[in-house]
């Protein structure tokens, strides 16, 4: 994985890529990385508008939903849901 990092989610997609968001080291992440499991090799993907640590993943298909978590390292809430489509990167 290209970040280190706890407290981040990941999940599977469709289109065979393993989607990591979020997370925490001194401060919370906005980094998504998707890992190709056909190619062996890690993608990073556009930020997420809201960093976060704690959160949900869930994809459907393709979509992959990001859902809650913190906004600053420690005990911390957000009602942020955000989407990123993976279809571009392979069908």
């Amino acid at each position: 994985m290209p970040t280190a990092r706890g407290g981040s989610a990941a999940a599977a997609t469709s289109n065979g890529f393993v989607v990591s968001a979020g997370g925490e080291a001194d401060a919370t992440f906005d980094e998504v990385e998707a890992y190709d499991v056909s190619a062996d090799r890690w993608f990073i993907l556009p930020p997420m508008p809201t960093a976060r640590h704690g959160l949900a993943v869930v994809v459907v298909g393709t979509v992959v939903y990001t859902i809650a978590g913190g906004t600053v390292p420690g005990l911390s809430v957000s009602g942020a849901v955000e989407v990123i489509d993976l279809s571009p990167l392979r069908p």
